[in-house]
């Protein structure tokens, strides 16, 4: 994407459709693989009687373990729908900017070229 000769906005189709492509799966791989939110939820989140509720020391550990999992999860989440809103921003750019294309060249291709050109009416000059 970006601006050509004479500043006229110019995509390659291709190259947009791969890029969108190469997001989207990261995207997926964010969402469900190795350290995704589910992981997150699983296994990230330690409680005082997971550590032993006896010990004062085990219920301040998870007690910030709780809050340090409330934190990441939240980030990690804003993450995920931040990501997803700039894949869909762009998806969209590329899809009007192909539409548009598509509207431009329909228009061109449909202006009849065999039309012979107007011919000059002398006949309101012979007072010159």
């Amino acid at each position: 994407m970006g601006a050509g000769p004479g500043n006229k906005s110019e995509i390659d189709r291709d190259a947009a459709k791969k890029i969108l492509k190469i997001l989207q799966d990261n995207l997926n791989e964010l969402q469900n693989g190795d350290g995704s939110a589910g992981d997150v939820q699983q296994f990230g989140n330690v409680t005082a009687q997971q550590l032993g509720a006896g010990f004062a020391t085990a219920q301040h550990l998870g007690t910030n373990t709780q809050s340090a999992y409330t934190v990441i999860n939240g980030q990690y989440n804003a993450l995920i729908q931040s990501y997803q809103a700039v894949i869909n921003s762009l998806n969209q750019a590329v899809g009007n900017h192909v539409k548009s294309e598509d509207e431009n060249t329909a228009t061109v291709n449909s202006v009849n070229t065999s039309v012979a050109p107007p011919t000059p009416n002398y006949g309101n000059t012979s007072a010159y």
